[in-house]
């Protein structure tokens, strides 16, 4: 005879799968609104300030703006889409080997770096340039991609090496076994 927990585990085991798979698709929805939000106000942009500037505070106006540059870098379109598309692989493995290691906030936080590079090469290869249209004190000009791409690499400065740490200080630890046989 078996005993309750026995035959409980597996349908343990399948609850947390489906509590993992529903944070992904949380997560998932509010990525693709993120994603969705950036391009719609590009949309708004192109459509809305031509030829035009809207002061919001004294020191913010919105101004459309083509960014032919690279990284405050002139260099060939072409150049700059083949860096781009190279620099997203390095970092979506590198998110890929984060997660695989049981991370979940550095790769969401990459993966927020990505979509915001993902736009502006999206940009590149439609306009010519990225869309930029946000104004700070005419210091800067950019878009909501490029607040995503800087949001998320602080982030992951600010709390990589924490979780870096940590998981070194678990190395020492010993690994649970984990018996499936279940004849015993």
């Amino acid at each position: 005879m078996q005993n309750h927990t026995s035959k409980s585990k597996p349908f343990t085991q399948l609850r947390a799968l489906a509590q993992q798979d529903a944070r992904f698709w949380v997560v998932g929805v509010i990525f693709l609104l993120i994603y969705m939000v950036d391009r719609l106000s590009k949309m708004w942009a192109l459509s809305n300030l031509v030829d035009r500037r809207i002061s919001v505070v004294p020191w913010v106006e919105l101004t459309l703006v083509s960014n032919e540059k690279f990284a405050y870098l002139s260099l060939p379109a072409w150049f700059s889409i083949i860096v781009t598309v190279v620099v997203m692989v390095v970092i979506a493995g590198f998110a890929r080997s984060e997660f695989r290691r049981g991370q979940r906030l550095a790769p969401s936080l990459i993966f927020l770096v990505l979509l915001g590079a993902w736009s502006n090469l999206l940009d590149r290869l439609r306009f010519g340039g990225v869309v930029d249209f946000i104004s700070v004190n005419r210091w800067s000009v950019f878009n909501l991609s490029d607040v995503y791409i800087v949001v998320g690499v602080i982030c992951l400065l600010l709390f990589l090496p924490k979780s870096n740490t940590a998981d070194d200080s678990d190395k020492s630890a010993p690994v649970p076994r984990v018996d499936f046989d279940t004849k015993s």
